[in-house]
This record gives structure tokens, sequence and C-alpha cells, in this order.
């Protein structure tokens, strides 16, 4: 490692250290200027090469790494995605039973209060078994760090309670598609008068 690159010197003879920020997509690449309080030149190489040991360190250590925003909601996208197919397969099968909707209407209250501000332990709760899930699902390294966890739980969170707006939305679109038993004992006049009804229906 070249020294003289990461160091430089201040008209008052103090040594910083130059450390290099990785590039932003949108800005340019920048670097910070940390002082090392020393006028020194083999103190402030000692003290560089230790910050620039863990400067690397941290690059390396998958578990010290935060998690990149857009590439966790990707995998977050794809890990309800998968559920979402399930439970239309269970909407188109069952109907949405009532007491299942109920579940879930308490559910998407709970997550909405959370992230709304007001506290619900219940949040937590019901994420559980879909944090461990996707710490198994995802693939990003560092996904199972405890550091990340709030990040992860706050992403799932959100992703969640789309998810089940999503779900409870189908259910009542399904129930408005099929005819209230009013209609139907209607229907059940001449195939004249059924035809009536039918075409006001639509």
């Amino acid at each position: 490692m070249m020294l003289s690159s990461y160091l430089c010197k201040s008209q008052h003879g103090v040594y910083y250290f130059r450390w290099p920020l990785p590039k932003h997509p949108q800005a340019p690449r920048t670097t910070i200027r940390l002082s090392l309080r020393t006028g020194c030149p083999n103190r402030a190489s000692e003290l560089a090469r230790y910050l620039a040991c863990c400067g690397k360190s941290i690059r390396e250590d998958n578990s010290l790494a935060q998690l990149r925003h857009e590439h966790l909601r990707t995998q977050v996208r794809d890990y309800f995605k998968q559920s979402l197919e399930r439970y239309n397969e269970w909407i188109a099968r069952t109907g949405g039973k009532t007491r299942a909707r109920e579940v879930l209407e308490l559910e998407h209250q709970s997550h909405s209060d959370v992230l709304e501000g007001r506290e619900d332990c219940a949040s937590d709760v019901y994420l559980e078994d879909h944090m461990t899930r996707f710490i198994d699902f995802c693939t990003l390294p560092g996904a199972g760090s405890p550091e990340n966890a709030d990040q992860i739980l706050h992403e799932l969170r959100k992703a969640r309670r789309d998810q089940l707006e999503a779900i409870l939305g189908r259910i009542s679109d399904l129930e408005r598609l099929i005819p209230s038993k009013k209609r139907i004992r209607l229907l059940r006049g001449p195939l004249r008068a059924q035809k009536r009804l039918l075409r006001l229906w639509v």
C-alpha cells in the first residue's frame, strides 16, 4: 500500500488521513479527511496503516457490510412474490374464507400501525417466521448478520403490508363478482326476465 496516497500534511504541519469513499451512481467520488493529530511522519504512517487495515477488514467482512437498500428491496419483493402466488391459489380454491380474511385484516392493521409510528408488538410476532425464511432465501452477503436485522425487518414489514393489501383487495373483488342470494332468487324467473336482469347487472 502506498501510504503517501493516504496521507496529506496541512499547512500547520498536522498529518491527515485521506479515506476514499465508494462512488455513488449519481455523485462523483469523494474522500474524507481525518486528522491524525500528529506532525511526526513515522507516527502518522503507523496510524494510517492501522486505519487502512481496518477499512480493508470492513470491506471483506460480510457481517459488517450494510445491505444496499435497492438490493435488499429486490430480494424482499422476490420473496413475497413467491408467497403471493400461493395466496392466489388459496383464494381461487376457497374464495377467501371469512375467518382467514379477518386474521389477515388484523395483521395488515398491525403492520400499518407500526409503519405510521404507533406501537404494536404483534407486528414483530407476525414477521418472525418471515424473517427466518427470508434469511434462508436471501442471497445477499451479510443478510444473516444481527447488525442488519432492523433494516431487514423494516423492509419485510412494508412488503408484507403491501402484500396483504393486494390479497384483501383480491378477496373483495371476488366477493363483488359472486351474486347475492337475492339476485339468485330474481334470476329464477322467466328466461326473458333473466336476460333483462343480467343486462342490468353487467
